[in-house]
């Protein structure tokens, strides 16, 4: 056979045949991989905003429900027990007011929270009693009010103040012509010469009562010292003005007159 001839070419080293084309695109590396992992399942800020704020919105409606259905179970139980101590409280007998019935009355003022108004039936269940007959159940009703003037909760002192005042410009629907806290059915009518000087005190003592009870706290804070002004300063007299400018202006003559004095 005829000889092969060598022809000019190159062999390749390799089995794999050559491509053609730009050359493939780097593989990425596992870190890379990672972060874009990361980046696909961070969720996006303007859905987590939603997300948050609706989650807040109905977690406090929840909270509010919660409150309110708890304060009128509260109230419905305060109210019943209420009823109860103070009927003892006021009981028309020569014997004091327990302190157990007055710590347990003050109490109520320490139990619920100061945004809710307790004292609307607190005023009123103590009005019906000061408006009975007995002189003994009227005067045991002032010193409950009073002592809820004096030792009722901090943060019921201002819806006292002003539930009370309320309550004195409104007409008693149970008695017409009059209006919560009058007087004249706080004293009633009684002739009876025995009675003269327990309703003279009486007459005091609630009027002492219902005006401190409807102006000042427990401690007095409206009239503390630390709430005044500062006092002014004291203003020099015209008197000593007058002195000190005699005494200026004789230093000031002397001055001048040996000043125009020849020296030696």
């Amino acid at each position: 056979p005829p000889p092969r001839r060598h022809e000019n070419r190159m062999v390749a080293y390799s089995n794999h045949p050559r491509r053609r084309g730009p050359p493939p695109p780097p593989v990425p590396s596992t870190f890379t991989r990672g972060l874009s992992a990361l980046r696909d399942r961070i969720p996006d800020p303007s859905s987590v905003k939603d997300t948050v704020l609706s989650a807040a919105s109905a977690a406090q409606e929840k909270t509010s429900q919660l409150s309110s259905n708890f304060y009128r179970e509260v109230k419905g139980l305060t109210s019943s027990e209420l009823e109860q101590v103070m009927l003892k409280a006021t009981r028309p007998d020569d014997a004091p007011v327990k302190t157990k019935h007055v710590e347990r009355l003050v109490g109520v003022t320490y139990q619920i929270s100061g945004k809710y108004d307790i004292y609307d039936a607190v005023l009123r269940k103590l009005w019906n009693k000061m408006a009975e007959k007995d002189l003994r159940t009227k005067m045991k009703s002032v010193y409950v009010l009073h002592r809820f003037s004096i030792d009722g909760g901090p943060d019921h002192q201002e819806a006292l103040k002003q539930r009370l005042r309320a309550l004195r410009k409104t007409k008693d629907p149970k008695r017409k012509g009059s209006r919560y806290f009058d007087s004249k059915i706080l004293m009633g009518v009684d002739d009876t010469p025995e009675h003269q000087g327990t309703r003279a005190f009486l007459s005091r003592y609630a009027h002492y009562v219902l005006t401190r009870a409807q102006t000042f706290g427990g401690v007095f804070n409206e009239i503390s010292l630390a709430l005044l002004p500062p006092a002014p300063k004291p203003q020099p007299s015209s008197s000593k003005k007058s002195r000190s400018g005699s005494k200026s202006g004789g230093g000031r003559g002397a001055k001048s007159a040996s000043a125009g004095r020849p020296k030696n």
